[in-house]
C-alpha cells in the first residue's frame, strides 16, 4: 500500500530493507517509531542518509547493511485490516496501523532533522560528532529556519546556530524549501518539538483544519487519521530530493522488505505519540 501511494507521486524506485522491533508497553506515549540508517558525513547535508539516497540517487551508502528500522507498540489497540475502519474513541477504540505506518515510512524517506543534544547551545548530530564541529545533517536540515528566516545550521559552517535553534524551540520553526512553499504559500510550521519533525500540531491537525495532514506528531483512535500526502507533504518531499512522476507509474516502484531482529543500532528514532 505505501508502494502504491509512492509510486502515484515519484518516480523513484527501490527496495528498502527495514530491521522490525516490537513493544508492548501501554506507560509510552509513543505508537511506533521509524527512520533511515545514516551514515556519519560531516560538512554535509543528506550524504549519510541510506534510505534517501538509495531512492533519489541509486548510491547505496551502507552496503549490504541494513538501510532502516521500525519499532511498532502492541501495547494499544490497533485495527490491522486496511479495509476496515479505525474505531472512533470509546468502545472498542482503535489505531489505524496503516495511518500510522505511513507516517513512520514517510520519516524514513527523509522527513525528519538530525539534530540532536541539549541544551540549545549544545547541539550536534545524531551521530555524535562532537559539538561545535561540522555535522553530520540530513536533507531535512538544510531548509530549516527559525521565523526570522536565519538558518538553524549555518549553510558556512555546518555547526547548529544556537541562537536559531532557541527561538525556534520557543517560537516554532519553518521548513524552507521552495516546493513546500509553492504547494503552502508560505513556509509551513514545524513543531516546537526537540527535532523539528513534524508539522505544527495547531496548524495541521483537525479541528483547526478541515483535515488531519500525515505528518502532523500524534496520531488520535477512529478513522481520520491521513493514509495519503496532502500537497505541502508532497512538496517536502520534492524539495528533499524525489522526482515527481509525470505519468501514471507502475504501483511497485518502492519495495519494503520488514526483516524481524532482536535489536538495532541505538538512534533516536521519529515517532509518532497518542493524542493528548
Amino acid at each position: 500500500m505505501f508502494s502504491n501511494l509512492f509510486g502515484s507521486h515519484f518516480s523513484n524506485s527501490g527496495t528498502i530493507s527495514f530491521a522490525v522491533t516490537s513493544t508492548n508497553d501501554t506507560e509510552l506515549t509513543t505508537l511506533a517509531s521509524a527512520g533511515s540508517n545514516f551514515e556519519k558525513s560531516p560538512g554535509t547535508f543528506g550524504a549519510g542518509e541510506v534510505i534517501r539516497n538509495k531512492l533519489v540517487s541509486g548510491s547505496d551508502v551502507n552496503g549490504a547493511s541494513l538501510d532502516g528500522y521500525v519499532d511498532v507498540n502492541w501495547g494499544y489497540a490497533w485495527e490491522l485490516d486496511p479495509n476496515t475502519p479505525a474505531v472512533a474513541p470509546g468502545a472498542g477504540q482503535t489505531f489505524d496501523f496503516y495511518a500510522a505506518m505511513f507516517h513512520e515510512f514517510t520519516h524514513a524517506l527523509g522527513f525528519g532533522s538530525e539534530i540532536s543534544g541539549t541544551p540549545a547551545a549544545d547541539r550536534f548530530d545524531e551521530g555524535s560528532t562532537e559539538s561545535g564541529t561540522p555535522g553530520s545533517w540530513s536533507k531535512w536540515d538544510e531548509f530549516l529556519t527559525d521565523k526570522s528566516g536565519a538558518k538553524l545550521i549555518d549553510p558556512n559552517t555546518q555547526i547548529v546556530d544556537a541562537t536559531a535553534f532557541a527561538n525556534a524551540q520557543t517560537d516554532g520553526g519553518l521548513f524552507a524549501g521552495p516546493n513546500a512553499f509553492l504547494a503552502f504559500g508560505s513556509q509551513p510550521n514545524l513543531f516546537d518539538d526537540p527535532d523539528q519533525s513534524h508539522l505544527d500540531e495547531a496548524t495541521f491537525s483537525m479541528p483547526t483544519k478541515d483535515m488531519n495532514f500525515m505528518m502532523k506528531p500524534n496520531r488520535d483512535y477512529g478513522p481520520q487519521e491521513a493514509r495519503t500526502w496532502s500537497s505541502l507533504e508532497i512538496g517536502i518531499l520534492t524539495d528533499l530530493g524525489y522526482s515527481r512522476v509525470s505519468a501514471v507509474p507502475e504501483p511497485s516502484t518502492f519495495a519494503v522488505i520488514l526483516v524481524g531482529i532482536l535489536a538495532v543500532e541505538t538512534r533516536r528514532r521519529r515517532r509518532v505519540q497518542v493524542a493528548s
